[in-house]
């Protein structure tokens, strides 16, 4: 069954070209066969929802003695050989590709000379694409070929040329890969605990960056490599808080990306750039250049349908945080009602990109005063231990359900969630300051009740901004949550969405 469904993911991912090419490819390599891949292929082709029995029944009652599982196995082989012939030279992997089968068809038949001109070719094609295995395999067929001539001055001065080369050359792609290593330690550090609360943090991150060969773009040659330096430093910056340096490496690494499609990535790759740039411009309050990227990322196309349902809940991502942003709850909740089949869908995926929107639909709820199903949405991800959230997010997501159950009027249940959060951050090692004194405010209004809460949020507003005065970096579950403006709304009684909507209009740039 597992290989039906490939099968007929495959095909539904074809554009209309490359299934026009496979059937005349079908026909030209399979003979009388292929007619007979043809039509499952077009049976296959034909279906919405896939239905492997009334495909095979179809298929029998023309072709009955036929072993399905064969079938639909050379199918798939005649599909992507198909693709290969169809996208040949149109991507320089490609064309390295080719050009490599060229060398070794020249070299069996002895044609060195032309063997050198190829080599002489792929050598900047493989410098382009940044592919380090590739220049690998570069150095294995030029020690082969040059080991062909003699040795006399001119042979032995191209292959000293050639060997400097080879060592200058190795010596930028160490850069890269350096910097792509360092890179891999950074994402992973930060998608672990997320951003940085204290200096210790923050030290952690520049030393994974400091054990890199250097600082400077100039040094890398390859795509690949100024990618990475791109993204190191717009985690780094992002870590840092300082989004104008954040949004400046987003930039360049999409346009990097843009500038060498068919060279470095795939369609992902180019759409998560897309999608880091999005979140930096709305991050350092370009907003205008996000509401124009955003509507230009729901406009990308393409043949796959899981490529397309990524490219949706990027969108929703980022959309939803933006409107969270604005306070403009209603038109969030638009939204989630356009996409709400898809978003369920997702909400069930045990995998970190879908935490978020779920968490970011349980705040527009919240943010509409809806709060018992703002708590349907947030237990989702908070009664699922099997779900991987990032330590950072946790915090946000636990002390927002705590704000709902007392909205909820659910005073009760507040000291056992108190303990509960407070036991998880001690574990963790993320019991700061901030997170302290909000624990310590809703204890006491526990404890009375919820007489004096006017009071006790008055404090706590009071020393939630001393402490961010003091340490920028202990605000970040305020970044995700706005737990300012939600007690701004309760002693100032305005409702939530007022308050936020009045501070984004107060922070917008001149």
């Amino acid at each position: 069954m597992k290989q039906s469904d490939d099968l007929f993911k495959v095909v539904k991912s074809m554009s209309k070209s490359e299934k026009r090419y496979f059937k005349i490819f079908a026909k030209q390599h399979q003979l009388k066969e292929g007619n007979k891949y043809v039509y499952l292929f077009d049976l296959i082709d034909h279906q919405d929802q896939y239905d492997d029995k009334a495909i095979t029944k179809k298929f029998l009652k023309t072709y009955s003695k036929t072993n399905m599982s064969s079938i639909k196995y050379y199918l798939n082989n005649l599909i992507m050989r198909s693709l290969r012939a169809f996208h040949e030279d149109k991507t320089l992997d490609r064309k390295i590709d080719n050009l490599f089968q060229d060398i070794h068809i020249l070299y069996e038949r002895g044609l060195f000379d032309q063997c050198l001109e190829i080599l002489n070719q792929l050598s900047q094609a493989i410098i382009k694409s940044g592919s380090h295995l590739n220049y690998f395999r570069l150095g294995w067929w030029n020690f082969v070929i040059l080991n062909k001539y003699p040795f006399n001055k001119k042979n032995l001065k191209r292959r000293e040329q050639f060997y400097d080369s080879q060592l200058t050359t190795l010596e930028e792609i160490e850069s890269d890969i350096a910097y792509q290593k360092a890179l891999t330690k950074v994402q992973y550090t930060l998608y672990q605990r997320g951003l940085s609360r204290n200096k210790t943090d923050q030290e952690e991150v520049e030393q994974l960056i400091s054990s890199t060969v250097g600082n400077k773009l100039s040094q890398f040659i390859s795509p690949m490599g100024k990618i990475a330096f791109h993204q190191i430093h717009l985690l780094k910056n992002n870590d840092l808080r300082d989004f104008e340096s954040f949004f400046t490496h987003a930039q360049a690494a999409m346009k990097t990306y843009s500038d060498n499609k068919g060279i470095v990535g795939g369609t992902l790759d180019h759409i998560l750039a897309h999608s880091n740039y999005l979140s930096a411009c709305r991050l350092a309050k370009k907003f205008n250049l996000f509401e124009e990227g955003l509507e230009n990322m729901k406009k990308l196309g393409t043949q796959s349908k899981e490529i397309e349902g990524y490219i949706q809940e990027l969108t929703i991502n980022l959309e939803l945080s933006y409107l969270i942003e604005k306070g403009d709850f209603e038109k969030g909740k638009k939204v989630i009602d356009s996409k709400i089949q898809l978003i369920k869908l997702l909400s069930g995926q045990k995998v970190r990109p879908h935490n978020r929107l779920v968490a970011q639909v349980a705040m527009i709820y919240f943010g509409l005063g809806d709060y018992s199903t703002a708590l349907d949405w947030l237990n989702m991800r908070l009664k699922d231990d099997a779900i991987d959230i990032r330590q950072d997010l946790l915090v946000v997501y636990r002390l927002i359900h705590l704000v709902i159950h007392y909205e909820l009027g659910n005073v009760l249940i507040i000291p056992y969630l108190i303990k509960s959060i407070k036991r998880k951050l001690i574990i963790d090692n993320a019991f700061y300051e901030l997170e302290q004194e909000v624990l310590l405010c809703f204890k006491k209004i526990a404890k009375e009740d919820g007489r004096s809460a006017t009071s006790h949020l008055t404090d706590l507003k009071k020393k939630l901004q001393q402490i961010i005065v003091q340490d920028e970096q202990l605000n970040t579950p305020l970044k995700t949550f706005d737990l300012l403006s939600w007690i701004e709304s309760k002693i100032s009684n305005k409702s939530f969405q007022d308050v936020v909507t009045q501070k984004f209009q107060s922070n917008l740039p001149n």
